[in-house]
């Protein structure tokens, strides 16, 4: 599993590495003319910079602050319908005859989709192994290099003075079989000469150019280089990118040696690189750096060295922005794709406990689950036999018929047995044409093979999960619990909602709101309804509410608005009707949500009571830190302890008295930190995440000045604290908190 989520991190940071390549290559003609050789060296290091960066970017709104979000949004499949025309059949026909051929297309985004899901095991295996292959050889020549740089070499003699050049101390060797010198080594650099006899002018040459690069680090750049290869072996735009890292290495370097030089030196330290090339024998080996190289990249550096120029100041600074809007639009880019691929959820399908593994993937739409018709029923079908004309798909199970069209909600069933009898059933949702192939919801499927669209557990029926293989919901609802401390309570909240609500709770009512017109219009606007815990029952003098459960002496209560909550006024812009539109279609499952609720058990939740304990002693000494003013206390107790802008109550003379410390072990908090908080970055399951909600006052010593109070509040209420940790045998840390 680690392998898999390794393999799809470094996917669209490769893709984007390599679109930022081409675009280096399309203006190479001016980035050559007016930036330095260093701009070049540096901003081909930032594209494997990209290309290792597994970021992700949300840039869908949401209120970070005050909002509990109780599931993640699902990005649905948009589904393109087809109409039914005799050309669109022409060019997405799937099936020619009964029995015909599969089809042979699809469109790009399902085709990666259904590729990366179904296929991601077998290429990370495939991905592992040349990645290893990779290392190991480029390991393997570079420590026969060492070897035989420790076997035919010999010490330096101690006339060269090294300190002249750099305060480091390195080791010098000179060697009989290899021609040209260079320097290898991150830790204990060596530097490698030829043993043909050099003239003090040009040992002069080599010290300056090869420590120039040990100055500038470039050898860690060269293991940089390696190791990004390595991870992206299989692009072929990375073995572009170290070429062009090498060339523009010796490049730089060569300018920086050059830049106090007259073009009498000049001519001078370009005879010394012409008399090392020792009839051409010279290769370029990794991780070290060579003052020789290829024939055609020595003609471009001497080309440079003979005409080098100083840039502008005006002219740098335009080079390091212009390559700090590249590197960022690309690092942007690649963290909304990564965020886009990784962040859908998964739809499995079931008929009755027996799993049905399909590589055409479904897909929600409309409130419905979509299936591949063609797939389904070859893996749970052996008999059944499909047919398509003109838009009517033909099913055959036995000796019955069933005929459904594009786009329409009836099914046909014709019988073959000679009555000629022809029966219709209306259904819910109509089959359509996605990726050139008829997909059915699951409820017609349902009916056609048990006569109804919800047959119970032996049916067709699905479980939903999100990226971390949490179930957020099946048979198209996800569960919400509350709680009264001593009983837990579920909701089934249509999955249709999941990213339209948001939950705000509120001591005992817990509000569901319309997420769009909630945004729009602020707090007042968006109820779609509430649910009150009451210890005095049923009011008769507030409207709109229906008494769902009495248990231990608690009443729980189910109400809607007595007002409009949404904008349904004359003079609303087409936002609004959208808006409205939205509002009034999720009003329709109210009376589903409602009967829904019902005792899902006593509290245990998932954690144990020792697990519970350990996380609030954490808490009570964070609280107890802070008054005791011990800062390091405080950050023992954080996972952010190193953040600078980090401030506590241990750098003023505030005094925090903690009125309640509350549990709740259905807390929404701990599902909205994994799927839209801090839980995105730490990567931390929902297993090793607990909430708790605290109410504290804040005081000060008489006589504080407003200014040594700052922004802190007198009172503090369900105040959200979430605590992290590494494993079931983690310590509990506190990761973030807040309203």
């Amino acid at each position: 599993m680690v392998l898999v989520q390794i393999v799809k991190a470094l996917l669209i940071p490769s893709l984007a590495g390599t679109v930022l390549t081409g675009i280096l290559i399309l203006f190479r003609p001016l980035t050559k003319k007016y930036f330095s050789a260093a701009w070049h060296y540096y901003i081909w290091l930032a594209v494997l910079l990209v290309m290792i960066l597994p970021i992700r970017v949300d840039i869908s709104q949401r209120e970070e602050t005050t909002l509990l979000l109780n599931q993640q949004q699902i990005q649905e499949t948009q589904l393109k319908k087809q109409e039914r025309s005799q050309a669109a059949i022409e060019e997405n026909t799937v099936f020619q005859q009964r029995g015909g051929d599969k089809p042979v297309s699809q469109n790009h985004i399902g085709l990666l989709k259904q590729t990366v899901s179904s296929k991601i095991q077998m290429l990370s295996w495939v991905w592992l192994t040349g990645m290893l292959f990779s290392f190991l050889f480029t390991m393997a020549a570079y420590l026969k290099l060492m070897k035989k740089i420790q076997k035919a070499s010999v010490s330096a003699p101690d006339k060269i003075e090294i300190e002249k050049y750099i305060k480091r101390k390195i080791s010098i060797r000179i060697c009989e079989s290899l021609s040209s010198p260079f320097l290898m080594g991150i830790f204990r650099p060596v530097l490698v000469l030829p043993a043909q006899t050099l003239t003090a002018v040009q040992l002069d040459h080599i010290l300056r150019h090869e420590l120039t690069h040990l100055k500038r680090h470039d050898l860690l750049c060269k293991w940089f280089v390696m190791i990004v290869r390595c991870l992206h072996w299989f692009n072929p735009a990375i073995y572009y990118i170290a070429r062009q890292i090498n060339e523009e290495c010796e490049i730089s370097c060569d300018l920086t040696v050059v830049q106090e030089m007259n073009q009498e030196e000049r001519k001078s330290y370009i005879n010394t690189i012409l008399s090392l090339l020792s009839d051409a024998k010279t290769k370029r080996i990794s991780l070290t750096t060579g003052m020789t190289g290829n024939i055609k990249a020595l003609k471009r550096r001497f080309t440079m060295i003979k005409n080098r120029k100083h840039t502008s100041k005006l002219m740098t600074a335009f080079s390091v922005f212009a390559a700090a809007v590249l590197v960022s639009v690309s690092v942007f880019a690649s963290g909304v794709l990564t965020n886009f691929m990784e962040k859908s959820n998964t739809i499995t399908i079931f008929c009755g406990e027996k799993e049905i593994a399909l590589s055409n993937q479904p897909f929600m739409e409309n409130k419905q689950i979509y299936v591949p018709l063609r797939e389904v029923c070859e893996r749970t079908q052996k008999d059944a036999a499909i047919s398509w004309d003109n838009g009517v798909v033909e099913l055959a199970l036995g000796d019955n018929v069933y005929r459904l069209s594009i786009g329409e909600n009836t099914i046909w069933s014709v019988a073959e047995n000679g009555t000629g009898s022809v029966l219709s059933q209306e259904v819910s949702a109509p089959p359509v044409l996605a990726d050139s192939l008829t997909y059915l919801p699951i409820g017609s499927l349902n009916t056609i093979f048990y006569g109804k669209e919800d047959p119970g557990a032996d049916g067709f029926h699905y479980v939903m999960y999100d990226q971390n293989g949490t179930e957020i919901g099946k048979n198209g609802y996800c569960l919400y619990f509350v709680t009264d401390n001593t009983t837990s309570y579920a909701l089934k909240i249509p999955v249709s909602w999941i990213g339209k609500y948001v939950v705000q709770e509120t001591g005992d009512t817990v509000a569901f709101l319309h997420k769009a017109t909630y945004e729009k219009y602020g707090e007042g606007s968006g109820t779609l309804f509430y649910l009150l815990r009451s210890t005095s029952g049923l009011n008769d003098d507030i409207g709109n509410q229906v008494l769902l459960l009495e248990n231990n002496g608690i009443s729980w209560i189910f109400g809607t608005p007595t007002d409009v909550q949404y904008p349904i006024w004359n003079d609303r812009d087409e936002a609004d009707v959208v808006i409205a539109a939205e509002y009034e279609a999720m009003q329709k499952d109210l009376a589903f949500i409602k009967d829904s609720f019902s005792v899902a058990g006593a509290v245990s939740g998932p954690f144990s009571a020792e697990e519970v304990a350990e996380a609030r002693a954490v808490v009570e000494e964070y609280f107890r830190a802070g008054n005791a003013k011990d800062r390091q206390a405080i950050f023992d107790c954080m996972t952010q302890a190193d953040a600078p802008y980090i401030q506590t109550a241990s750098d003023d003379k505030s005094w925090v008295t903690v009125k309640e410390i509350r549990y709740d072990p259905y807390d929404a908090g701990r599902e909205e930190y994994v799927i839209y908080g801090r839980g995105t970055v730490t990567n931390t399951s929902l297993a090793d995440v607990i909430v708790f909600r605290v109410d504290y006052d804040v005081s000060f010593p008489e006589g504080t000045k407003p200014e040594e109070i700052g922004a802190w509040q007198e009172a503090y209420r369900d105040w959200k604290m979430i605590l992290i940790r590494d494993g079931k045998d983690g310590k509990w840390l506190i990761d973030d908190q807040g309203y």
